[in-house]
């Protein structure tokens, strides 16, 4: 809230974001911003290189989105490019002929209470710290593990902690 209340305020030409570090989803912060505000650009600058973080930021007016691999020059020209009006993305050309869909086709099937819990579990939380912290019952947190698991093609625990540390769901 604190990005969005300095936008408010000191209307910024570009905001770069780091979208893994936020503690809510600053997307819909950003839209809202973008709302008041359109002319206001918005790189992502981020240690995800994963086609479903690029995707999602591309559908959600974001400007830009940049690895934190790139160097310094590359940084520095993407910023010009973003501010001159120029949206750019890294190319995401979906895989061919996969048997079964990729990450960003499994993270995309996920609701955004899934991929909250999914972030739970990463951090090492119970069923019941789960549900604690979201006010459901433990039969519902653990009813939400298994959809995922289900989706993500997941059949023990440890590999849907693996598919949240290879998507960078933290």
């Amino acid at each position: 809230m604190d990005l969005l209340k300095d936008c408010i305020r000191d209307v910024p030409h570009i905001i770069l974001l780091e979208h893994l570090q936020q503690p809510l989803d600053p997307l819909v912060h950003i839209s809202f911003i973008k709302e008041f505000e359109p002319k206001v650009k918005v790189l992502v600058f981020s240690a995800s290189t994963s086609r479903y973080d690029v995707l999602q930021s591309q559908q959600n007016g974001i400007d830009g989105y940049l690895s934190k691999h790139a160097s310094l020059e590359k940084l520095t020209e993407v910023t010009e490019r973003v501010l001159a009006g120029e949206r750019c993305f890294p190319s995401v050309a979906r895989p061919t002929r996969m048997a079964q869909p990729d990450d960003s086709e499994r993270l995309a099937m996920l609701t955004p209470k899934e991929l909250s819990i999914l972030r739970m579990i990463y951090a090492g939380c119970t069923n019941l710290t789960i549900a604690s912290k979201l006010k459901i019952t433990n039969k519902v947190a653990s009813a939400y593990k298994i959809s995922m698991m289900k989706k993500i093609n997941a059949s023990r625990l440890p590999e849907l902690i693996d598919f949240a540390r290879r998507n960078f769901v933290y």
